[in-house]
């Protein structure tokens, strides 16, 4: 039975053992439950079992599915919903047969502890609109400006979400990381960036030490191309699964 959440429930079970749902745990951390256009689903089996989670937000929905789930009701249920894309991992996307639009990495670090962090000129990244402006000499695409400032604020203000940059010995902007999403045991790397002419200097490996040391006890995610496996794997990074967006035919 697929059922609306409207409280946090326990970090136990599925939360705790599959990479996507504690990041929709994370998420629900952040948004709570009173944010009409963000919903969150659960599905249970007769022992009362969570099977699946989702997180349904402007039309995009994060699954996390067990192998116990009912994938008959999921797949049932995806279309009715307000949903246009699907992203999960790649187990979850083969048991639901869905139709693959891309593919990148997921990684994962464990052995961070072990590593010396160079944390030397590593701060946290105060202003958002500061560190916006920055990811965009970064990346060619990112979301609209005022759509990523309220996200990255209503993470930070729930704590589960901080932005690091690093800078030069003259004070100058080289790049930025960030943790997106955290749970007691997870956490979720992303916005991982270096200026153009900075790059292939350490800067990235440097920020990734810098902040994983903060979390010795957490496993370490992050979503990547496939083209920057070597860099990650070079940075203690190691490929576990593949997390896949599909489109699914919503119905109207």
């Amino acid at each position: 039975m697929i059922r609306l959440l409207r409280e946090l429930p326990p970090e136990t079970g599925i939360f705790q053992s599959d990479f996507t749902a504690a990041r929709v745990y994370a998420t629900m951390q952040s948004y709570g439950f009173r944010d009409p256009h963000t919903q969150f689903f659960a599905q249970t089996n007769a022992r009362n079992t969570v099977t699946a989670v989702l997180d349904i937000r402007d039309g995009t929905c994060v699954l996390a599915a067990t192998p116990d789930a009912d994938h008959e009701e999921l797949n049932l249920f995806l279309p009715m919903s307000d949903t246009r894309h699907v992203l999960c991992a790649e187990d979850a996307a083969k048991i639901l047969t869905l139709d693959v639009h891309t593919t990148r990495c997921i990684v994962r670090r464990v052995d961070h502890a072990k590593q010396t962090a160079q944390s030397e000129n590593v701060e946290i990244a105060r202003e958002l609109s500061e560190l916006y402006t920055f990811l965009c000499r970064c990346f060619d695409v990112m979301p609209p400006r005022e759509t990523w400032l309220a996200d990255f604020a209503l993470r930070r203000r729930a704590q589960t979400a901080e932005a690091y940059f690093l800078r030069d010995n003259q004070n100058n902007l080289l790049g930025t990381a960030s943790v997106l999403a955290r749970t007691s045991h997870i956490i979720f790397l992303g916005g991982v960036g270096t200026i153009p002419e900075a790059r292939n200097q350490g800067v990235a490996r440097r920020l990734l030490q810098a902040i994983t040391s903060q979390y010795p006890s957490h496993d370490c995610y992050l979503i990547c191309k496939t083209e920057l496996l070597p860099f990650y794997a070079k940075s203690g990074f190691s490929l576990v699964s593949h997390w896949i967006e599909s489109k699914t035919d919503r119905k109207d």
